[in-house]
Order: structure tokens, then C-alpha cells, then sequence
């Protein structure tokens, strides 16, 4: 492992396998790649953000290339809320300059309207890997938030719910934005119109705030619900305690849904949850495979990843005829 410290950033590098060089490095000095993270040192043990990382430094390996970490630095929020902090990139400036042969930005965080500005500027390969929010003139892996919003919709639509909420990550943020209008988009596909009242965000940056967690699950309860989608797998796994908690039981009073991949803690803990899943470690080889279009000067384009309805879980079920207990 090589590491090594500039003036404005920490970087890590991951591997350093001597290899044929990839057609990114072609015109380059460098095999280098920059990894620019919109989150902190977190991605790395996230198992979400861990999964499409792999996948990039596997393709990248075997491409003679290695990977670099460049962590953002946060910016304290106007209104001391830490769920509206913004995270600004670093390392670009080793990506303009040659040093890096081309770079990936890889999400955690929204991408500042500034930096977004500054990446249409830099004039090298580069690609920016699971977005929200499509960026034109880029090459991008989307994260497909809003098709596995619809996937696991849809699966709750034909199970016969029909007031299906939605619990959302942080208040303001680019996923919500997308959830919203494919929750709407599905629910008109079966002749309804989404209730508004049935999303709900958490309102603190840690999204697994028991306290806060509870509350959004209660007042989806409390408004009719039958189904809950999560947006993070961990909101599920704690929502399937805290639900049992005030007395509802999953799946016969609460069908519950979210998106792999489940840590493999929870596969013995909580092994009924129902996913929508993806597979996450090729996602980040594709993002590899656009870097190199990239090198090659074609025309950006844009990969969703692909998200389906996963092959374990148990709890969703046809909605009870009582509804579930108000607790």
C-alpha cells in the first residue's frame, strides 16, 4: 500500500500490481486514477458504497491501473444542521495538472452545483459514479434510486396495497427528489393518486436516529399505510424491531421492503427482509469501462444500474383486511 500527502488533500492508494496499462493511461505518465469521494472515510466500510468501490479497483487492477482516495472536506451548514452540510471535492487539481491519468467521482453526499461546474471544466477522462440526480455532459453511473423505487412498488401494487408509504433518507436531498415522482408515477400506473402524506424524511443526517426513526414509521402507521418502503436497509432492519415494538407484526399487520445489499450481520438476524437488489461490485467495473470512453473521447453517456426484485425475504404479504393496529 503506497499513500502519499499534498498540500490540500489525503490520498490512499489501493493497489499497485504491476499490469498491462489500460487505454485511459495511454496518453498519460500515470497510471494513477483518482477516486474523489463527495463522503468521508465512511464509503469505506459502508457495505453499499464498499460494494461499487471494490468492483472499480478490481477493474482497475486488472487494467494495470491503481486507485487513489481523495476524502472532501466538509463545510459546516448555515443553519447548524448537520444533514445540509456540503462536502467540496479535492484532488481535481492533481487530475487537471497530469498527475492522475483520469479520475472517478464516487457519491455519499449531492454534488454541489460549484463542483459540478468544475468537472465539466477539467478537460480529463472522468466519470462520476452513482449519482442521484442525471448530470448532462458527463459520463455517470446513476444510481437507479428511482427504478428500484418503482421495482419494489410495483411488487407491494400487486400484493394488493394500495396506501404504500415511503421513508425517505435526509430532508432535502437529491434521492428524495427522484423517490418522490416515482412513487407518484407508479402509483398512477394502478389508477391512484400517491398521497403526499405517505413520504416521509428523516429529519438528521444519521438515518438510523432511533428516536427519529420511530417517529417516521409511526406517522406512516398512524396515516394508513399497509406497506412501508425504506430507502436504506438499515431504516429496515430497525424498523422490523421498532415495529414489533409498539406491536405490529411483520409481515401480517406491516409488509417492509428496501434495498440490498443487507450487511451479512442481518442475514442471520433479519434473513425475511425483502430487497430490491443490484449487483453493486459490477456496477463499479462499469464505471471503469466509461472512464476508459472517456480516455477515448466519445460522447458521454449515463448507466442506471439495474435493481430486481430479490429471491429471499418474507415481509411482504397481502395487505390484512383489518389493517394494521394503531399503536
Amino acid at each position: 500500500m503506497k499513500s502519499r500527502q499534498s498540500a490540500k488533500s489525503k490520498k490512499t492508494d489501493l493497489s499497485a500490481k504491476n499490469r498491462p496499462v489500460s487505454a485511459i493511461a495511454k496518453n498519460s505518465p500515470s497510471k494513477n486514477l483518482g477516486v474523489f469521494c463527495l463522503g468521508g472515510s465512511w464509503i469505506l466500510y459502508n457495505l453499499y458504497f464498499g460494494s461499487l468501490l471494490s468492483g472499480l479497483a478490481d477493474a482497475a487492477d486488472a487494467r494495470g491501473s491503481r486507485l487513489t482516495l481523495y476524502f472532501p472536506t466538509v463545510l459546516d451548514s448555515p443553519d447548524g444542521n448537520p444533514f445540509h452540510r456540503r462536502a467540496r471535492l479535492q484532488g481535481l487539481e492533481d487530475l487537471r495538472s497530469g498527475l492522475l491519468a483520469g479520475g472517478v467521482v464516487l457519491g455519499g453526499r449531492d454534488i454541489s452545483e460549484d463542483d459540478t461546474r468544475a468537472l465539466h471544466a477539467v478537460g480529463r477522462p472522468l466519470v462520476v459514479l452513482n449519482t442521484d440526480l442525471t448530470l448532462p455532459g458527463l459520463f455517470q453511473v446513476h444510481s437507479g434510486a428511482d427504478d428500484r423505487t418503482l421495482t419494489a412498488l410495483r411488487h407491494l401494487m400487486l400484493k394488493g396495497h394500495r396506501r404504500v408509504g415511503f421513508l425517505g433518507l435526509y430532508e432535502g436531498g437529491a434521492f428524495n427528489q427522484i423517490c418522490l415522482p416515482a412513487m407518484e408515477a407508479g402509483s398512477r400506473e394502478y389508477g391512484l393518486e400517491f398521497d403526499p402524506g405517505l413520504f416521509e424524511a428523516m429529519q438528521d443526517w444519521d438515518l438510523v436516529n432511533p428516536l427519529d426513526l420511530q417517529e417516521r414509521l409511526m406517522n406512516l402507521v398512524h396515516r394508513g399505510a399497509t406497506a412501508i418502503i425504506c430507502g436504506d436497509v438499515r431504516q429496515a432492519v430497525m424498523g422490523l424491531d421498532l415495529l414489533k415494538s409498539k406491536g405490529l407484526r411483520v409481515p401480517e399487520d406491516m409488509s417492509l421492503i428496501s434495498f440490498g445489499p443487507l450487511p451479512e450481520e442481518n442475514l442471520v438476524t433479519h434473513p425475511a427482509l425483502t430487497l430490491v437488489e443490484a449487483d453493486l461490485r459490477a456496477a463499479g467495473a462499469r464505471a471503469f469501462d466509461l472512464l476508459e470512453q472517456s480516455a477515448q473521447g466519445l460522447a458521454p453517456s449515463t448507466f442506471r444500474i439495474p435493481w430486481k426484485l430479490g429471491t429471499r425475504g418474507g415481509s411482504v404479504s397481502t395487505p390484512s383486511t383489518e389493517g394494521p393496529p394503531r399503536a
